[in-house]
């Protein structure tokens, strides 16, 4: 039975419930047109929900990292903007090719450049493309790694972007991480990026340096993430995508400390760890670290249980990732088969 409703508004407050939480200004209605349909609506107000610590200070590369916003699109340089600045990174901006060459010149000159810039490729008068050669051609500014912001059906190719040396590309509308791999793609690849600061750890660096380290993670970004903040303790390291690729690498060097990530294809971290606990015969147990996207109860009892001696989550602060390694080469690994904790 159709029930026709012309511009009907159902206020929350006169809800059957006075302690509903769509109460408070919220209200829901419906606008009704015989034989079209129906549209029905709501408002709700919510509380903005704030960032987590550990997303701000998870990846200390970004930290205090400068990036030259260069878009003509005030919209679009606002939204990038607020998400840079969010990640703890200084962002400057500028409207037009013009503009951006005068920025990044004078960063330069007061010695406080830009590492990254992001290029919208239609802008007036100049560009992506052309702006990206200039800059390349000035020796002054050409370290500046270049990510280039483009609208979908544009058709960007590798080839079009290696012969501008531009970095990496988005396509818009930007999603938040692809616009986090593209900055953190860059930034590996700018080492003037890195801040001076966040190398220093010059009590552990002595001692970190004589470990061996494997990194075991099948996402490409993350294992360069995770390189870089071990080379910024003191570190060397080599990282693998699997754990069959883990258990082939320990047949050739006798590492003293794996970070194993817990979900990875052919074989995950738990599997890949409680073979590793099995083996004897003159075999040098590593001390596992786990590390996990998420940390949800039981992962830590789950972890332990499959042998692995610590955990940290992702993204992991370099402080936490600085003690879990100290405790791994202060403690002496348990060598004894863990056949209690298999299958």
């Amino acid at each position: 039975m159709h029930r026709q409703l012309a511009n009907l508004e159902a206020p929350v407050s006169a809800s059957r419930s006075p302690n509903s939480w769509l109460e408070n200004g919220c209200a829901i209605g419906v606008l009704s047109v015989q034989g079209k349909g129906s549209t029905f609506w709501f408002s709700v107000r919510l509380q903005k929900q704030p960032v987590p610590q550990s997303a701000l200070d998870g990846n200390r590369i970004f930290v205090n990292a400068r990036v030259l916003i260069i878009d003509d699109n005030a919209t679009n340089g606002r939204f990038l903007h607020e998400q840079i600045v969010a990640w703890k990174m200084r962002s400057g901006t500028a409207n037009t090719a013009s503009d951006a060459l005068d920025c990044l010149r004078k960063a330069a000159q007061e010695r406080d450049p830009y590492p990254l810039a992001i290029i919208d490729l239609d802008m007036p008068n100049m560009d992506g493309w052309a702006l990206a050669r200039e800059i390349k051609a000035d020796p002054k500014i050409a370290g500046t790694q270049l990510i280039l912001l483009a609208d979908l059906g544009q058709g960007i190719s590798p080839e079009n972007l290696r012969s501008a040396d531009i970095t990496d590309c988005c396509f818009k509308p930007v999603r938040q991480s692809t616009l986090f791999d593209c900055l953190t793609n860059a930034l590996l690849e700018s080492p003037a990026a890195l801040q001076p600061g966040a190398r220093s750890s010059a009590a552990l660096r002595p001692q970190l340096q004589k470990a061996r380290v494997l990194i075991a993670e099948d996402n490409a970004v993350n294992q360069q993430v995770a390189l870089v903040q071990l080379e910024q303790l003191g570190y060397r390291a080599e990282a693998v995508p699997n754990g069959l690729a883990v258990l082939e690498a320990l047949n050739r060097t006798p590492y003293d400390i794996i970070l194993m990530d817990c979900q990875m294809p052919e074989m995950d971290g738990f599997e890949t760890t409680r073979r590793i606990r099995t083996r004897t015969e003159n075999f040098r147990q590593p001390y596992i670290i786990a590390m996990t996207a998420q940390a949800m109860s039981g992962d830590t009892e789950k972890c332990l249980a499959a042998g692995m001696n610590d955990y940290i989550s992702k993204p992991v602060q370099l402080d936490a990732f600085a003690a879990a390694l100290a405790r791994g080469l202060s403690k002496k690994v348990e060598t004894t088969p863990l056949n209690r904790h298999a299958g």
